[in-house]
């Protein structure tokens, strides 16, 4: 009798556990989401501050890269180039996650938590490939650059690194002081 009492109460405990992950990993889910809508909104809300439009053929993002480093049209090229090749990667990664988040949210809907930790992984490991994209795709973009133009280039990248919502210039998470503290 003790067993059985002591087997139920396991199985009881066991189910508050996974209950209580799944939850901790849905608000997880939706606390990403929320960041990449403030990411996206704070991005938007730049371009329209500063009076640029998305340019398809001479993009924004090879403006500041001419301007200060002074790129060579051999150069322009190289980048833009890079930045094609680099944009068909990060588009493939982005419906994987898109797809995946389709996926979580059905499960979502339907009360179905089975696979919640493999489509919450599926989707991690997309943020982690596309920070990899980015980190090869500067290193690529440095390569290109003469040894004059690499110090202006990395702080050129630093300021866009951590210009993002959150964020000081040592990347840790934005603390907000209060008047008078």
């Amino acid at each position: 009798m003790k067993h059985w009492l002591h087997s139920l109460s396991f199985i009881r405990m066991k189910e508050k556990i996974m209950k209580n992950r799944n939850k901790l990993l849905i608000i997880g889910l939706i606390l990403m989401i929320l960041l990449n809508l403030a990411l996206l909104a704070s991005i938007r809300m730049g371009d329209s501050k500063d009076g640029r439009s998305k340019q398809r053929g001479h993009n924004r993002t090879t403006q500041p890269f001419e301007k200060e480093l002074g790129l060579t049209a051999e150069q322009i090229e190289q980048f833009k180039t890079s930045r094609v090749e680099y944009r068909k990667q990060v588009a493939e990664v982005s419906k994987t996650i898109y797809r995946t988040r389709g996926e979580l949210y059905k499960n979502l809907k339907a009360g179905n938590t089975e696979n919640v930790d493999s489509l919450v992984s599926v989707i991690g490991d997309g943020h982690e490939q596309l920070e990899v994209l980015n980190y090869q795709h500067f290193t690529e973009l440095g390569s290109i650059l003469t040894e004059e133009q690499k110090p202006e280039f990395a702080q050129i990248i630093r300021k866009m690194m951590m210009s993002g919502p959150g964020r000081n210039m040592e990347g840790g998470p934005q603390l907000q002081r209060r008047r008078g503290n």
